[in-house]
C-alpha cells in the first residue's frame, strides 16, 4: 500500500554522513538518492526463472563493494535472510521497507521467511538473529485525507524467554 515508505526511507538516507559509502538495491528505481558515495544496483528479471539478478544475489554482491550502509528499496521474501545475515556481520545502520499491518505482524513475517530459509533453525535462534539485526521499526499509515502518518516507532532490544522484546517509543 502507498503509505510513504520510500519517501520516508529517502528522507532518512539524507541523514547519512556524506563520507559513508551507500549501496542501494532496488527492483524499481524509486529512491533517487543524490550523493557522491553511492552505488546503485538494480534487481532484474524477477519475473524470469531464474532471475537475472535477484535481490538476494545483489545483497551478497554488495558486500564485496565495502559499503558502510546497505539500503534496500523493499524486501518481502527469502532475501530477508541474506539482508539480515549481512547486517549481523557488521553492516549496522542499513535500512529497507516492508509492508505489514503492524510491527508485530512484520516480525512474524520476518520470522517465517527466516524459518523457510533455514528449516533447521530453532525459533529461539531465529528470534535472537532478528533482535540482533533489527534496531527500529517505523510503522507508517496513510490517513483518510491521504496524508502520511508515523503510526509507531518500535525498538527491538533483545530476546527474553524466547520472545523478542519490543518497546513502542511512539
Amino acid at each position: 500500500a502507498q503509505t510513504g515508505k520510500t519517501t520516508l526511507l529517502r528522507a532518512l538516507c539524507g541523514f547519512i554522513p556524506a563520507v559513508e559509502r551507500i549501496v542501494t538495491i532496488e527492483e524499481q528505481s524509486e529512491l533517487q538518492l543524490e550523493r557522491d558515495n553511492l552505488i546503485r544496483l538494480k534487481a532484474e528479471g524477477s519475473g524470469q526463472s531464474p532471475p537475472v539478478a535477484s535481490v538476494e544475489k545483489l545483497i551478497m554482491t554488495a558486500t564485496s563493494m565495502r559499503p558502510d550502509r546497505l539500503i534496500l528499496g523493499a524486501i518481502n521474501g527469502l532475501e530477508i535472510a541474506a539482508w539480515m545475515q549481512v547486517i549481523n556481520t557488521g553492516l549496522r545502520g542499513s535500512m529497507t521497507t516492508c509492508s505489514a499491518a503492524s510491527p508485530q505482524e512484520l516480525l512474524g513475517q520476518i520470522e517465517k521467511s527466516l524459518a523457510l530459509a533455514d528449516p533447521s533453525a530453532t525459533a529461539g535462534s531465529i528470534r535472537a538473529h532478528m533482535a540482533s539485526a533489527i534496531d527500529l521499526i517505523v510503522h507508517l499509515a496513510r490517513l483518510p485525507d491521504h496524508s502520511l502518518h508515523i503510526d509507531s516507532i518500535t525498538e527491538i532490544s533483545a530476546v527474553e524467554s524466547n520472545q523478542i522484546t519490543a518497546v513502542d517509543l511512539l
